[in-house]
């Protein structure tokens, strides 16, 4: 009796084996065809994403929301896969599922970037696209822009809370298919976003920055960083630009010889510590001393207020750009061709206008003064005709505007409040930021009334203790090297001013000044390990240490700024680069440290 009741026993134990293998090799079946098809899916979403990408910059609206309504199905039916019952069962799991379930937050995010982001961009349609934009030489189609401002923001918002679940979306060290879905997507959404901020800030601030509301005017200072200022260089040259109806045009273009300076200082509303730091150069007196700080808005601001006490005309705004931008935009539209044939390019027309100008005619007074403010004058005529013609294509020489703006090298100001608001938000603004976090501002001033700044460089450090306590101590080390020739240069270039004390030829003298953490405290300043006199101020509530360094020919010298700094300082450590002529080399090691909420 016990045998056929154990043998009937094992039957079921058998048969229940086998049907719980069955529906294992089903369910493995299961995920495994999902698995492919998901990954089929995204592959297709992917590459969809990228046609319309691309569709959209060339401004062909028909093939963008062709590429687009591929997405949206290739992306829901990946998402669709990773939700089947396998996918389910499995993905909680430890291990095991790690790799499931970052293919279907990889799957959702690939969702959302179609539905989310790419929809609305296309509703955009010819907004990302700078050729169909541009109408003319200059002229922008600004009604175009308009129509898409309030899609590009609904993309753009989208596209930037996607970059950062993206970036939250757990690695897994296996399958390596898996990952490397996962590092493509954030890859494209970090793109997608970065352009779609940018589109989206154009069409909220060029519509009436370029006159769709009235004309503006714009005062532009051309600076040179042969001879170094906060705001880049000397002011060497200036003109007036008009805009009207998204198209622009240039009133003036002049030398700086044309700006007068004045017995009095000019009344300017300008931020707190700025007096104290800068009024004993006489900054809203001078032009060659009225960007001497790095915060641009007070740059903007006294050039508006003493070209009005100048002109008498109120300008609109304000805009800076060195000769590095000049190759950028150059290296776009080609080069431009001299009355007497001589051809101007991208890769010499840095030199050509710090170092041979000066070489050619190498008087600062006379003849060879007012040949060289012409020479430079006629440069900067031919490129700005080049532009106004419409030579180059208009997304390469967005491009070069866009690197410029990233380097610190082109600045814009706005004296509308609203538009201020935008544009200091974004790096063509150049404005000091007033908040906590921690913050390096390395400014160089000459000193010495040289042109030899086309030979400076530098490498800034920034390093910060951990933020265990109240405080801690960091420092920032500033290397400055002066490359320039022992011989060859002409007197005005090394020009050295009666109270900085005689070197050989090429010595030359900065004012080299730090712009702190708000509540940094310093505990001293050395140069070259010897500590220092230096002068201490405050500008737009960062703690400012100067000093004054003079540099030989071939020589380094390294300044250490010593410091004690608050960590309630909240947010990632900044180093503005101040734009001159050689880049400048930044390393930063500063924990970031968090509220005790967070």
């Amino acid at each position: 009796m016990q045998r056929p009741r154990r043998r009937r026993l094992l039957r079921r134990v058998a048969l229940g084996s086998g049907l719980a293998l069955i529906v294992l090799a089903g369910l493995g079946v299961w995920l495994a065809f999902t698995a492919v098809h998901a990954r089929t899916e995204l592959q297709t979403a992917r590459a969809a994403a990228g046609d319309a990408r691309t569709a959209l910059l060339a401004g062909d609206g028909h093939a963008a929301r062709r590429d687009v309504d591929r997405a949206v199905e290739a992306a829901g039916l990946a998402r669709a896969a990773t939700h089947s019952l396998p996918w389910n069962l499995l993905a909680p799991l430890p291990v095991v599922g790690a790799p499931l379930e970052t293919t279907r937050q990889v799957a959702a995010a690939a969702d959302v970037l179609a539905t989310e982001v790419l929809v609305p961009a296309a509703e955009a349609g010819s907004a990302l696209s700078p050729e169909t934009l541009r109408v003319g030489g200059t002229g922008l189609d600004l009604a175009a822009l308009a129509r898409a401002r309030t899609p590009l923001a609904r993309a753009s918002d989208a596209a930037t809370r996607l970059a950062t679940a993206t970036d939250a979306i757990p690695s897994t060290p296996w399958p390596a298919q898996v990952d490397d879905a996962r590092a493509q997507l954030t890859a494209q959404v970090g793109e997608l976003a970065d352009l779609l901020h940018g589109t989206s800030t154009a069409a909220t601030l060029l519509p009436p920055m370029l006159g769709a509301d009235g004309p503006r005017s714009y005062f532009v200072g051309f600076q040179t960083n042969a001879e170094a200022r906060g705001s880049g260089g000397l002011l060497g040259g200036f003109a007036v630009l008009r805009a009207a109806d998204g198209s622009v045009g240039f009133d003036t273009v002049a030398a700086n010889t044309e700006l007068t300076s004045f017995p009095t200082p000019t009344a300017v509303d300008l931020p707190g510590g700025f007096e104290q730091t800068w009024g004993a150069d006489g900054p809203t007196r001078i032009w060659g001393n009225s960007n001497l700080s790095s915060n641009f808005p007070s740059t903007a601001r006294t050039w508006q207020a003493m070209w009005q006490r100048q002109s008498g005309q109120q300008v609109d705004g304000v805009i800076a750009t060195d000769p590095v931008a000049l190759s950028y935009i150059l290296g776009a539209t080609g080069p431009v061709t001299l009355a007497d044939g001589e051809q101007v390019t991208a890769d010499g027309v840095v030199e050509l206008t710090e170092v041979t100008a000066y070489a050619r005619f190498p008087s600062p007074t006379g003849t060879d003064n007012a040949q060289r403010k012409a020479f430079l004058q006629e440069i900067a005529l031919a490129v700005i005709g080049k532009v106004t013609a419409g030579a180059g294509s208009t997304t390469q020489l967005l491009q070069a505007l866009g690197r410029a703006a990233g380097e610190g090298r082109l600045a814009v100001w706005s004296d509308r409040a609203p538009e201020q608001q935008v544009l200091a938000a974004t790096p063509l603004g150049r404005e000091v930021p007033d908040d906590t976090a921690p913050f390096a501002g390395v400014v160089v001033n000459n000193y010495s009334n040289s042109k030899l700044d086309y030979y400076l460089d530098r490498r800034i450090s920034y390093s910060a203790a951990g933020c265990l306590g109240d405080v801690r101590s960091s420092a920032v080390t500033v290397v400055l090297g002066n490359d320039a020739p022992t011989s060859g240069l002409s007197d005005y270039v090394t020009n050295q001013r009666d109270d900085v004390p005689a070197g050989p030829r090429g010595t030359t003298a900065l004012t080299l000044q730090l712009l702190t953490t708000a509540g940094a405290v310093s505990s001293g300043v050395t140069v070259d390990g010897v500590p220092t006199t230096f002068t201490s101020t405050a500008e737009r509530g960062h703690p400012s240490l100067t000093t004054v360094v003079q540099l030989e020919p071939g020589q380094q010298r390294t300044v250490v700024y010593h410091l004690r700094e608050p960590t309630s300082a909240l947010g990632p450590a900044r180093v503005p680069v101040q734009p001159l002529a050689r880049d400048a080399q930044v390393v930063v090691d500063v924990p970031e440290c968090r509220s005790p909420a967070s």
